[in-house]
């Protein structure tokens, strides 16, 4: 039997049948069961109007021998197919919730229907081969169930488990699928009070008999870490389209949650030591390591009353005051029952001056992390390296010198260092960092040598060279030095390149140059050199052009689009433009604009350095951003297709614009979505409505 790029063999005798093409945006999945003489299909779609993918079915078995057809959920494009499959098969027998018969039967007739239903819930096949199925109720819609075939461990899971990722591979790409997963999830599935439920019963079979396989209706095929993607789903708060939902306290853990969040607020005002001697000798299992609570013997009810009055037995009022409207919020928002110490003391903890209270602590809190600051504002914690801050007041020094010595910056970053990290898994961020070291070690034996002054730049792979009173021609061969020495070297235990940027100083008319101006136009370059692909160098380029900004906004809503849209114009069509540096410091001491740039920094006359763009969904954003590179994105959460952080994602598996700033804009900002966001490096993440004037501040800043 033939293999070709629309059928895959993912278990033994099962198939996937499907394209790396998209329809309408999403991919989708068939799957064959094989079993003997007998066959049987699942979720057909595509299948049946695609002319290669039903060559392809058919290449695969006849049709006389599918015995099954396993109509998981009732999609439009598979209610359009059944008339088809009936004429074809009118042997087969459609396996169906029995919500869906009343409907179906506008479709299939009279064929025969194999019904499920509380006492009929698997299905044996010729061979003894059994086939269970999985009630899941609006997981999105009513007829949802799941199957699971107990002999290859594959769990069929209908809608559950799909995503929309940018990028398709048969099996999911162990990195970033997960935030596109989550996405389709948020949009898709009404609520997790419905979707908790059904991944608890996933997780009883995979710790029961064993999951080898997730194999959804849409995107990719998860095939390892099954429990970690079970549990993303079970934890996964949906439906914030329609109505965010609140924690199932029925649940102890809910309670558990509560009181770790209070700790942690304990945590920003005191230190380890002093939360820890709170749970000394108490029957509160805690973490120390963690500094999280993990069990007490009684009920949730019991722990989140008890601990308020152990609090306030071992640090007394003024600790509860500290958290007093963070135990209100609870109350008013998830109704749980107020700590009696709170209803008794009340009134003393509102009289009591909390300011006063937190500023002792605040100052204990800065003190502890003086020393360790002061290290981080100048010196980078992977390499020691002077870090971007520091290099900003050292550029700043040289560029206002009046008798300055001519320079070159040589700007270096590993190429596509992400790559290492999705190879690697949850071991990529430490395999990343040791890289970065080895390169930091290989650049400080170049800097001693011929006394340059190396910086770590805030990207991280990058590193910065200030070369003083030299030429480009000889940067140029050290660059090409650098990268021959990474390539060659086996210390890395990796494929490892790099790519660089050079700008020296006698590039600027008049050596009229600013420190914001210089690592512009060394970024550009880089990004130019990254852009025909790894291990390249870039030393030339038009300056006045790399200075034009673009912004990419990307909302649904077109009355925000205009409204940024205008408040951006209004700001860009106000830039002062200086024919000299001199005029320049003139201008700020005269009227304070906004925002100065050289006119060597602009090809615009009128000052409109600013070019905006916008669209209304996250698919046609990521292609924008792939063609235009935008140097700055605005996007709202809640788009069409794929959401603000997916778009995000897309952006950090690019090398071009995995350092593109990008400002998240939504009605809705909870802790759930300000960890994600936390953890796709979003900038800033601004709720609606907010002001226009921070908005702007914000760009003002980037773009500076």
């Amino acid at each position: 039997m033939v293999m070709n790029e629309t059928v895959r063999e993912i278990a033994e005798g099962i198939f996937w049948i499907g394209s790396n093409s998209e329809k309408n945006g999403i991919y989708s999945n068939t799957f064959l069961l094989k079993d003997g003489g007998e066959s049987v299909l699942f979720d057909p779609s595509y299948v049946f109007f695609d002319q290669q993918l039903h060559r392809s079915l058919l290449e695969l078995v006849a049709l006389r021998d599918i015995s099954y057809i396993v109509l998981q959920h009732l999609s439009p494009i598979i209610c359009k197919a059944l008339p088809m499959m009936v004429e074809m098969m009118p042997h087969v027998a459609f396996v169906v919730q029995e919500r869906a018969v009343s409907y179906l039967r506008f479709y299939v007739g009279e064929s025969i229907l194999f019904e499920l239903n509380d006492s009929v819930s698997m299905l044996r096949l010729q061979s003894g081969r059994i086939l269970s199925f999985v009630d899941t109720p609006y997981l999105p819609s009513l007829e949802t169930f799941l199957t699971y075939d107990s002999s290859s461990k594959v769990l069929f899971s209908s809608f559950l488990f799909s995503a929309r990722p940018r990028k398709w591979t048969l099996f999911a790409d162990r990195v970033f699928y997960k935030e596109s997963m989550k996405a389709f999830h948020e949009q898709h599935i009404p609520s997790n009070e419905f979707l908790r439920p059904a991944m608890d019963l996933l997780l009883n079979i995979s710790k029961k008999n064993g999951i080898s396989m997730l194999a959804s209706t849409n995107g990719s095929i998860i095939n390892s870490d099954i429990e970690k993607y079970i549990n993303i789903l079970r934890d996964l708060y949906c439906g914030i389209a329609v109505n965010p939902i609140k924690n199932d306290l029925t649940r102890k853990e809910g309670y558990v949650n509560f009181c770790n969040q209070v700790i942690e607020s304990y945590l920003e005002a005191f230190s380890q030591q002093e939360v820890k001697s709170i749970f000394i000798d108490s029957t509160i299992v805690f973490d120390e390591e963690k500094m999280k609570i993990i069990e007490y013997p009684g009920t949730g009810e019991e722990l989140w009353e008890n601990m308020f009055s152990l609090i306030y037995i071992v640090k007394g009022l003024r600790w509860l005051s500290i958290v007093f409207e963070q135990v209100n919020s609870f109350i008013k928002k998830y109704n749980v029952r107020k700590p009696s110490v709170f209803s008794h003391r009340e009134e003393e903890i509102i009289t009591l001056d909390k300011e006063n209270v937190l500023l002792k602590e605040r100052i204990f809190k800065l003190e502890s992390k003086l020393e360790k600051t002061v290290d981080s504002l100048v010196k980078d914690e992977v390499t020691n390296l002077y870090n971007e801050a520091f290099l900003h007041n050292f550029l700043k020094t040289v560029c206002t010198n009046k008798q300055q010595e001519n320079f070159v910056l040589l700007l270096v970053e590993i190429d596509e260092l992400w790559k290492i990290k999705h190879k690697y898994g949850q071991q990529g961020e430490t395999k990343s960092t040791r890289i970065v070291q080895i390169l930091a070690d290989i650049l400080k034996i170049e800097a001693e040598e011929k006394g340059y002054q190396l910086f770590k730049m805030a990207s991280e792979g990058a590193f910065l060279f200030y070369i003083p009173e030299d030429k480009t021609a000889n940067v140029i061969l050290l660059a090409d030095s650098i990268k021959n020495e990474v390539v060659e070297s086996a210390r890395f235990q990796e494929n490892i390149t790099v790519s660089a940027s050079i700008v020296s100083s006698d590039e600027f008319i008049d050596g009229e140059i600013s420190m914001d101006l210089l690592l512009t136009v060394c970024t550009a370059r880089l990004i130019r050199a990254k852009n025909r692909g790894i291990n390249q160098l870039c030393f030339e380029s038009d300056v006045k052009q790399m200075m034009k900004k673009t912004i990419l906004i990307i909302e649904s809503d077109e009355m925000y689009i205009e409204m940024i849209r205008s408040a951006l114009e209004n700001w860009s069509y106000n830039l002062r433009i200086c024919n000299t540096l001199a005029e320049a410091e003139d201008c700020l001491q005269d009227v304070s604009p906004q925002l100065v740039i050289s006119e060597l920094e602009l090809s615009s006359s009128n000052g409109a350095s600013i070019d905006i763009l916008s669209c209304k969904d996250g698919f046609t954003a990521s292609k924008i951003i792939e063609k235009d590179r935008p140097d700055l994105i605005i996007s709202e959460l809640m788009i069409p297709k794929d959401d603000g952080l997916v778009v995000r994602e897309h952006m950090l598996q690019q090398s071009a614009s995995q350092n593109t700033p990008f400002i998240l804009i939504s009605h809705m900002k909870d802790e759930k979505t300000v960890d994600r966001a936390m953890d796709l490096k979003v900038d800033h993440y601004l709720k609606k409505p907010f002001m226009m004037n921070e908005l702007i501040g914000i760009v003002r800043n980037i773009l500076q």
